[in-house]
């Protein structure tokens, strides 16, 4: 992807949000001074061409990420929640009340309040929506991000209920650990599962099996509660449909009937289902199509319900209508 491309993206990011509202200790002066360092400092979009990280913003909606939790307080009910602005670098340090009621517990845990949020699981975040979720990553300098539009298999309320209404209605299971400042549930004598709670909404969950070798935890942080806003970034348009235009997809190999099959099929393809948008590593960009029902494909004559758009250096490089492939050579 050229550099133009990964600038467009990294301006685009910051946009992509709408973001949970302050939450630090001094909460109400959130258009004022804010830190004046910068985020992303650590985010290499190209390793050959490293981009600088944006100003602070002073009336910066935060974005909560690289978040922790630092139980050394004076309070064995409370801890330290901490964190970092992805968009203006301002910091978050606030102490959190960790003890909920039979109430607060069930309205934390329900499809309700859990309407929109982010899970951060080792490097890994994924931003759910009552109806779409956005994953992305940072992984060896390289930002990677995929979008779950209208998705049935990646949502909020799925995520939610499949997670969490199991636990909703055991609150009388679980005993609070002033040690850990989560409620516990022991399954068995080597295992465990930990809630933990940051004044009245969820904060962590993890899965604790342990022998007397050594212990595994899988550790789920949620945050930007209430505040998720999913969309594509504007820029999308403007590499989508250039690299899916007539001139370019001419330009391939393929025969003047196949070329001009292959760009009607694209164009018939609409972003008003489900689809998923993937900006992968190197530069790629995968999109996804789902049909809400099987359709004839007009170039194969085969049954399909779904198809693949695949970008590689602004130009179409595959189609893919069900079980057929179309590449396409430069």
């Amino acid at each position: 992807m050229s550099k133009k491309i990964f600038a467009l993206i990294f301006v685009a990011m910051c946009f992509i949000f709408v973001f949970c509202a302050c939450t630090d200790n001094n909460e109400e002066n959130c258009e004022n001074e804010h830190s004046s360092s910068s985020s992303n400092n650590d985010v290499i979009l190209d390793n050959k061409n490293p981009t600088p990280p944006p100003p602070a913003d002073i009336n910066c909606e935060h974005y909560w990420y690289k978040a922790s939790i630092d139980k050394n307080t004076s309070s064995t009910s409370s801890v330290y929640l901490k964190g970092e602005c992805y968009l203006c670098g301002d910091y978050l340090s606030k102490e959190v009340i960790t003890t909920v009621s039979y109430s607060e517990w069930k309205n934390a845990l329900s499809v309700n309040s859990l309407n929109s949020f982010t899970v951060f699981n080792s490097n890994t975040y994924v931003d759910y929506t009552d109806k779409s979720s956005r994953k992305w990553k940072t992984e060896n300098g390289i930002f990677t991000e995929e979008f779950f539009i209208s998705s049935e298999k990646s949502n909020a309320n799925l995520y939610v209920t499949e997670k969490f209404s199991g636990y909703a209605l055991m609150y009388n299971d679980f005993v609070y650990s002033m040690e850990s400042r989560t409620y516990i549930y022991k399954i068995n004598e080597t295992s465990h599962i930990e809630l933990g709670f940051a004044d009245g909404a969820l904060l962590y969950h993890s899965v604790v099996n342990s022998d007397s070798h050594n212990e595994q935890k899988s550790d789920t942080l949620y945050l930007n509660h209430g505040k998720i806003n999913i969309e594509l970034p504007d820029y999308f348009d403007g590499i989508y449909n250039s690299a899916t235009s007539k001139e370019i997809i001419e330009s391939s190999s393929l025969s003047q009937s196949m070329a001009n099959q292959a760009y009607e099929f694209i164009r018939s393809l609409k972003f008003e289902g489900a689809y998923e948008v993937s900006f992968l590593e190197n530069g790629k960009l995968s999109v996804l199509f789902y049909l809400n029902t099987q359709e004839l494909d007009p170039i194969f004559g085969e049954q399909y319900s779904s198809a693949t758009v695949v970008i590689d250096n602004e130009k179409i490089t595959s189609l893919v209508i069900g079980n057929n492939t179309i590449e396409f050579d430069y």
